[in-house]
């Protein structure tokens, strides 16, 4: 059996996310557009505006290229609170 995180009601199978408070909202979608635009230089020969994530990915896609994110970890370790994943 699982508690609601909120109003710690224990839940049934098929409850969740039917508990009295609704369901949680703790998921996050970021949007596609990029207000303003992001310049990227080192992707063309001349620096490129792009105005929404699917352009650059599809740009890179066309280049053949993906992002590059390099790993360091701290000494002693493999691992670094600096390491983000970006997709």
């Amino acid at each position: 059996m699982t508690a609601c995180p909120r109003c710690q009601k224990v839940l049934q199978i098929a409850d969740w996310p039917f508990c009295p408070h609704g369901p949680m909202r703790s998921f996050a979608v970021r949007p596609d557009s990029i207000p303003g635009g992001q310049l990227i230089e080192n992707l063309d020969r001349h620096p490129t505006r792009y105005y929404s994530r699917t352009e650059i990915k599809d740009a890179m896609r066309a280049k053949g290229v993906e992002y590059r994110i390099k790993h360091v970890g701290l000494p002693g370790s493999d691992k670094s609170p600096h390491t983000v994943r970006h997709v």
